[in-house]
């Protein structure tokens, strides 16, 4: 078992202390179910559930090949050395 310590603000440790107290629970008992919850690996991350890969794009008059052309448009074929 690895012992850790870390620095909180008070007003953090205070809502800590409350989230473990409504659940019936020590701060420490909390904090291990958190860090139980998390993946095992990275790899398991699907980006498609992301909230900003759901984000749908907006509407806007900027050419289809802007992406690709970008230096093209903004120095109007006069590329900077």
């Amino acid at each position: 078992m690895m012992q850790l310590t870390i620095q909180l603000m008070e007003r953090d440790y205070q809502r800590l202390q409350r989230a473990a107290k409504r659940r019936g629970k020590s701060v420490e008992s909390l904090i291990q179910e958190w860090i139980a919850q998390l993946p095992e690996n990275d790899e398991s991350f699907d980006v498609t559930k992301d909230p900003l890969c759901e984000m749908e794009g907006y509407d806007s008059q900027a050419p289809e090949d802007l992406s690709l052309k970008l230096d093209d448009y903004l120095y109007r074929g006069e590329h900077p050395k």
